[in-house]
């Protein structure tokens, strides 16, 4: 399906969203953290309100990734 709303996303719109994903609350959108799920569902609730059709699992906005590992080289700061 096509978007009904078609007006353009104002700087001001970006700013908004940005302040959301990147704040304190959303921890740093981390894996398995309860910021990346503030941050998934924040994205998700402003797609739906921009009319874009969900095309995730069960008619969401959301998919299941399968992690088969990771590691960590210690490197990081």
């Amino acid at each position: 399906a096509q978007r009904t709303n078609t007006s353009p996303v104002s700087v001001a719109d970006l700013r908004a969203w940005l302040a959301v994903v990147a704040s304190d609350a959303a921890q740093g959108r981390e894996v398995f953290t309860e910021g990346a799920a503030i941050a998934s569902t924040y994205i998700a609730d402003e797609l739906r309100r921009a009319g874009v059709e969900p095309a995730g699992e069960d008619g969401t906005y959301f998919q299941t990734v399968t992690v088969n590992g990771a590691s960590n080289t210690g490197t990081s700061t």
